[in-house]
């Protein structure tokens, strides 16, 4: 007989009912408003990408689109107002069961000499549609 110890079975029993846990809370906060695709990459002669917005939910939703530059500094998170990318549209009434093209623009004149990271944060706004 094999027999596993205690501290083993309680580290167990622990990431199980974190795991559990995790399942449970993902429905409670799903949304629903699915982005497609969730990451881009502009190449040197690339000016605009298309994300997806789909409405999964049962109402309409309010959205406001902006985009942030993005950096890290002493392991912190900086994210900074920029136009060195655009949205169009920047905001969007998105009914239920619809898909919204957004395009993101990289205007001629900001094209940056070196690497840049950007977060794209889409916010639901209050109030009756």
């Amino acid at each position: 007989m094999f027999a596993i110890p205690f501290s083993i079975l309680a580290s167990l029993q622990r990431i199980l009912v974190a795991l559990a846990l995790s399942f449970i809370c993902s429905g409670v906060y799903a949304s629903s408003l699915q982005v497609a695709p969730v990451k881009l990459n502009f190449t040197a002669d690339e000016t605009a990408h298309a994300i997806y917005l789909t409405n999964n939910g049962d109402a309409t939703i309010r959205a406001q689109i902006s985009i942030m530059q993005w950096f890290q500094k002493d392991n912190k998170d900086v994210l900074i107002e920029t136009n060195k990318l655009i949205s169009s549209p920047p905001m969007m009434l998105l009914p239920v069961g619809k898909t919204q093209l957004v395009r993101i623009i990289l205007p001629q004149n900001t094209a940056p000499q070196n690497e840049s990271s950007f977060r794209l944060i889409i916010d639901e706004l209050p109030g009756p549609v």
